[in-house]
């Protein structure tokens, strides 16, 4: 898959944490410095947000383009139903480009996303998970893998990554499922708060919400990056593998760029 999408992620969520730090050196001892600087730690917290997000509307933007250009290469490869039901406007068949060829596949994709929202992780997983073999799918085959990886921890999957180590493949099994909804969760409240930050402020009632520490923060930063790291790491390796089962020649799927 490019690497323009976690590239960009990369950028984006250096400058969460930019704010971050500007955040931690405000003085906070008054009520309206304290306000100011509660305020950059939204800014921060929204930045990860916005940086998952493009991310994984641009993901999903590569994949779809990078099957595209596979089948006007090959036809005979199946794409299956829902990508092969995909609506691509006129203009992008006859419409001159002022990229190479290939390009006008990815403007084609990025316009089947460019309206959407992928703040949830169910939304994400149907997006993404139709390009991934079967067993290898993300927010639930990949979670006895990531448990274990460094970077994890309870907040993402209600076990420490120590205590993952020691699981038997029984004990993982169940702790899979807790695993699922501790991570909806996890997620679900933090974009929660970048909702309510952006659409009133952070008042959703009466009374301004708490931000948190500037801990607390980091670790909405740290979660983001270790959903979106290794998601991108998991695409990277097993899109190819998708790929492989249409029936595409491997020198075919090497040959994918734009």
């Amino acid at each position: 898959m490019p690497s323009t999408a976690i590239n960009h992620f990369k950028e984006d969520i250096d400058r969460a944490d930019g704010l971050l730090n500007l955040a931690r050196r405000l003085p906070y001892g008054q009520t309206k410095t304290r306000l100011v600087r509660d305020d950059v730690l939204r800014g921060a917290w929204m930045y990860a947000v916005g940086a998952l997000d493009a991310y994984y509307s641009d993901a999903y933007a590569d994949l779809i383009a990078s099957c595209l250009i596979v089948k006007s290469r090959n036809p005979r490869v199946q794409l299956g139903n829902r990508i092969s039901s995909l609506k691509i406007p006129v203009n992008n068949f006859f419409g001159e480009q002022q990229e190479r060829h290939n390009w006008r596949w990815r403007m084609a994709a990025r316009e089947l996303i460019e309206r959407d929202s992928v703040l949830e992780l169910k939304k994400i997983s149907q997006l993404l998970n139709q390009f991934l073999p079967k067993g290898q799918k993300l927010f639930g085959d990949v979670l006895p893998h990531w448990m274990r990886s460094t970077g994890s921890n309870a907040r993402l999957f209600g076990i420490s990554t120590a205590q993952a180590q020691d699981l038997t493949s029984v004990q993982m099994s169940a702790q899979v499922k807790t695993a699922k909804l501790v991570l909806g969760k996890r997620f679900k409240n933090i974009f929660q708060k970048r909702h309510d930050c952006i659409h009133n402020c952070d008042r959703p009632r009466v009374a301004i919400q708490s931000v948190g520490s500037p801990g607390s923060v980091r670790n909405v930063i740290h979660d983001v990056r270790f959903l979106v790291e290794h998601s991108d790491r998991h695409i990277d390796a097993q899109f190819p593998n998708f790929l492989d089962g249409l029936g595409c020649a491997q020198a075919e799927i090497r040959q994918i760029g734009y």
